[in-house]
């Protein structure tokens, strides 16, 4: 008469092999949601550096005299109605200062409570 089920070294090996594979997993699930945030990050930041760049164009293009400046966390523009008014650009903006041929933009973003990313752009400007 046979007995069915597992032996003891059966159970022995599924669960030495589970024991390895768990943490394998575990460790490229965790890979996988740094590589999307940064990439998140990546495409915040580019959206945010194209509408401040187009907001900068504009700017010179229409001869608008416009104020930037940092508030809490955030690139916002002043100027006169007839040039857009008072609005925010970007946020996670630690840096914004104008240099010689443009302005250098820093975007600042915590990817985790311990670890915080900054991105920093020089942007051209051709002199008006």
């Amino acid at each position: 008469m046979k007995k069915r089920g597992f032996t003891l070294v059966e159970l022995a090996v599924v669960l030495s092999i589970t024991s390895l594979l768990v943490p394998l997993v575990w460790m490229f699930v965790r890979q996988l949601e740094t590589t999307l945030v940064l990439a998140s990050w990546h495409l915040e930041s580019a959206a945010a550096v194209r509408t401040v760049t187009e907001q900068l164009e504009g700017d010179q293009r229409n001869a608008c005299h416009a104020h930037y400046a940092l508030e809490e966390g955030a690139l916002v523009r002043s100027a006169d109605e007839r040039c857009g008014g008072h609005v925010v650009l970007a946020r996670g903006v630690t840096r914004f200062e104008r240099v010689r041929g443009g302005v250098e933009l820093t975007l600042t973003r915590r990817l985790t409570p311990t670890v915080a990313r900054d991105d920093a752009f020089f942007l051209p400007l051709e002199a008006p």
